[in-house]
């Protein structure tokens, strides 16, 4: 993984870099948080005509993927997995979460029954947290339930 923002910076400003792929912003969190790093890396503009949008961060991993994208702003845990899978996709940069706001995974339970009472037991397990630890997703500071 790449960690200097300078580096970070020349690769996505670098002529080879043709396209640079990112989530609609208007559509996912996702690309509202790379439309973020942009601002914040001061490329925006600089970069506009680079950018190729997809639909959500599935079709943005595909781009990167299938190379027809030279950079994406991809999940963490989409390049996880490739990991876990021994396939990889290049190297990458884990941005700091300075550079976007929080995306917040919520769920909520619309009918009890005992397999939601399962669920929510299970996924407040260490068990689960692990798992979603090692997906490469931050835990809750705190956990909140609500009725």
């Amino acid at each position: 993984p790449h960690s200097d923002e300078a580096e970070i910076k020349s690769l996505l400003q670098n002529e080879s870099i043709r396209k640079i792929a990112l989530a609609n912003p208007k559509l996912a969190p996702y690309g509202k948080a790379a439309q973020q790093v942009l601002a914040t890396l001061g490329l925006t503009d600089s970069l506009s005509d680079k950018l190729v949008m997809g639909e959500n961060i599935a079709q943005t991993f595909q781009f990167a993927y299938s190379r027809n994208a030279q950079v994406g702003f991809v999940a963490l845990s989409q390049v996880l997995a490739l990991d876990q899978q021994g396939l990889q996709l290049g190297s990458y940069w884990q941005i700091p979460s300075t550079y976007y706001g929080a995306i917040e995974q919520e769920m909520i339970v619309i009918t009890q029954s005992p397999a939601t009472d399962e669920l929510m037991t299970f996924l407040a397990s260490a068990q689960a947290k692990q798992i979603i630890s090692q997906a490469g997703y931050l835990l809750p500071q705190s956990d909140q339930h609500g009725s």
